[in-house]
């Protein structure tokens, strides 16, 4: 009646090195969206080495973030007792609320350093982060982490993997964001497209920030706890988190809705500031 989920963790296992699907899902995040950015950020007339010194760097700062952020606040007592673990990424312990200052803030200080207009830069990233919301959680659907709470609905998962033979029927979580993520990429490119990427500044970032964290709000409903319990806090510690991330996209809508009266539109190449 249920999904049996238990997969192969690995794609292959030698006496040195094991290759996980979550290891392949989190270097395809990376990687498509590399390419995605090369694309957006070449028809702006961003210069290829910078293109690559962008992905650089922020692959190091959401790495750092995402991880920094997991340990401040799903893992507290741990990493607060050995503090050199909030600079050991290669532990794991990833949280993706993490992003939105791992990106944001890298991004407005690079778009400063080289001239560029950091609306611009934040607008044209979207969908390298869009691919990310999926790839992470195709990654944890492949070890069966972070899934939902006990259901009976007929798609509910049993995760034999990590929960042992009498498992209990749970909601794929991870698939209602994977699902939540394929919405936000479709409606970022309907947005670029609407405005022939002639749009309010602010718009597009704004538009996912404040669609993907309202209805990532609402999955969290139908997730397990995973730091605080449902004794102790109506909500869960990812939506906690979501609100402040929801409160950023809302400002800048409201930036963008200015912008718009403006007349303020970004520009066919990226505009030096």
């Amino acid at each position: 009646m249920y999904v049996e989920w238990n997969p192969e963790r690995y794609i292959f296992e030698t006496a040195i090195y094991k290759l996980s699907w979550y290891e392949v899902c989190f270097a395809a995040m990376f990687v498509i969206g590399f390419f995605l950015n090369r694309r957006e950020f070449k028809k702006y007339g961003v210069p290829e080495d910078q293109i690559f010194e962008l992905w650089i760097v922020t692959i190091i700062t959401e790495v750092f973030a995402i991880h920094i952020t997991h340990g401040l606040f799903y893992d507290w007592e741990r990493y607060s007792a050995e503090p050199f673990r909030f600079l050991d990424v290669t532990r794991g312990g990833f949280a993706s609320h993490g992003t939105v200052a791992g990106l944001m803030i890298p991004l407005w200080i690079w778009a400063k350093i080289r001239g560029y207009n950091t609306a611009d830069i934040w607008d044209r990233f979207v969908p390298a982060a869009v691919i990310g919301t999926i790839f992470i959680r195709l990654g944890n659907l492949s070890v069966g982490e972070i899934y939902g709470r006990v259901t009976y609905v007929p798609w509910a998962f049993r995760f034999v993997g990590r929960e042992g033979p009498h498992a209990m029927p749970r909601h794929p979580s991870q698939i209602y964001e994977i699902i939540i993520g394929v919405l936000m990429l479709a409606l970022t490119y309907f947005l670029y497209w609407k405005f022939k990427r002639r749009h309010p500044r602010y718009l597009i970032l704004g538009a996912f920030l404040a669609s993907y964290f309202v209805l990532r709000f609402i999955v969290e409903f139908f997730k397990e706890y995973q730091t605080l319990d449902s004794y102790s806090s109506a909500l869960t510690m990812g939506q906690y988190l979501s609100i402040p991330c929801f409160g950023v996209g809302a400002i800048l809508l409201v930036l963008a809705f200015r912008n718009w009266k403006k007349g303020n539109l970004s520009p066919e190449s990226i505009a030096k500031s």
